[in-house]
């Protein structure tokens, strides 16, 4: 769990034991995070791709 931030970390072990929905909801907000902010890319897609693929070639003389 340590990709999560730690009021996610607090709010799944609030009880003493994982909460799986949250754990859940928490993996997936994270995934989201990270997807728009680029640091995670999904191969084959328009949306979501590596961001260096958005650059121009570099020229080469």
């Amino acid at each position: 769990m340590s990709f999560l931030p730690k009021t996610w970390q607090q709010l799944i072990m609030e009880s003493g034991q994982p909460d799986r929905r949250l754990y859940e909801t928490a993996v997936f907000a994270v995934l989201r995070d990270r997807l728009r902010s680029g640091d995670i890319w999904v191969e084959g897609t328009r949306n979501y791709q590596r961001f260096d693929t958005y650059l121009l070639p570099a020229l080469l003389h």
